[in-house]
């Protein structure tokens, strides 16, 4: 399974990516692109997205990891990581990979932000995408409401580190790193919303005009359902898929919705883990290579 180091732009551009190449030819040339978060790299949440792409090489998938600039190997200081630069960075590579592999189709992966994004540029893009995996994905907008209900369960994500997960670090039965990565990981994104929150308030006290304009959203998606993955134990979950769900129901957009049990927000588990790539590999099977279609590798979606 080819596995090459690539870097697409240049100086304070550089977009430092993993492009990972089919072992089987196929006559149809499909590309993933995993989009890490907010705080992440390339490899993924306990590198996820390596054994992932690596499995899908062998089905017959490129794969392209790339850290957004800011983070990883690629240029940019870390304060100066945006949304903004962050869709930059994702065109970027998707015009590499049309000049190069010459893709029949593109998918987008991303967990956190990185799903996010994948949501946010299947509605708007300028290259037509053709399906979109949602892992955990940060809220589409910090509105009153739904930063209500995350302060709601505030008190949940704390009490994380109650008396049988500190007896288990004592005892070495689980790692540091993993039991405080969850509280921390949601003051980032606290921060991160709040930020979102003022900016929107402030572009409301601007000029409102009255200019009407055609609702051009998801004018260059596939209409290939979103498969939507999410932890149950993650305090984001309800409130971010509502969001989701009423947005692709709004523009009469299909999407598979899976709750992984007991899970978190960056599924710390082997079992998880697996669980997710079968989701992820029938419902691939299911759109996208029909020749290979058999009711055993469908029974999850």
């Amino acid at each position: 399974m080819p596995e090459q180091a690539i870097n697409i732009g240049e100086k304070d551009e550089r977009i430092s990516c993993i492009l990972h190449t089919p072992s089987i030819e196929k006559k149809e040339k499909i590309v993933i692109i995993f989009m890490h978060g907010w705080t992440g790299y390339r490899i993924g949440p306990h590198q996820m997205f390596v054994k992932y792409a690596r499995q899908f090489s062998e089905m017959g998938y490129y794969s392209v990891r790339f850290d957004f600039r800011g983070r990883g190997y690629s240029a940019g200081k870390r304060f100066e990581t945006s949304n903004s630069s962050m869709l930059f960075d994702l065109e970027q590579v998707i015009s590499y990979l049309n000049d190069t592999i010459r893709y029949n189709k593109i998918i987008l992966l991303g967990i956190c932000s990185g799903a996010k994004l994948a949501i946010y540029y299947a509605k708007t893009g300028k290259q037509k995408i053709d399906g979109v995996i949602e892992m955990s994905s940060s809220l589409l907008r910090p509105d009153s409401e739904a930063q209500a209900k995350i302060n709601k369960k505030k008190n949940s994500v704390f009490n994380y580190l109650n008396k049988e997960k500190l007896i288990k670090l004592v005892s070495g039965d689980v790692k540091f790193k993993k039991i405080i990565e969850v509280p921390f990981r949601y003051a980032f994104f606290l921060t991160h919303s709040i930020a979102d929150r003022f900016k929107n308030n402030k572009s409301k006290t601007r000029p409102q005009t009255k200019t009407v304009v055609a609702d051009s959203s998801f004018k260059n998606y596939s209409g290939t359902p979103f498969l939507l993955i999410h932890g149950e134990k993650d305090p984001e979950t309800d409130v971010t898929l509502h969001q989701i769900t009423s947005l692709l129901e709004k523009y009469n957009l299909g999407y598979h919705k899976h709750i992984i049990t007991g899970a978190n927000h960056s599924f710390y588990s082997v079992k998880w883990e697996m669980e997710i790539f079968d989701i992820i590999r029938n419902w691939m099977i299911k759109n996208y290579t029909p020749e290979f279609e058999t009711k055993e590798l469908l029974t999850s979606i």
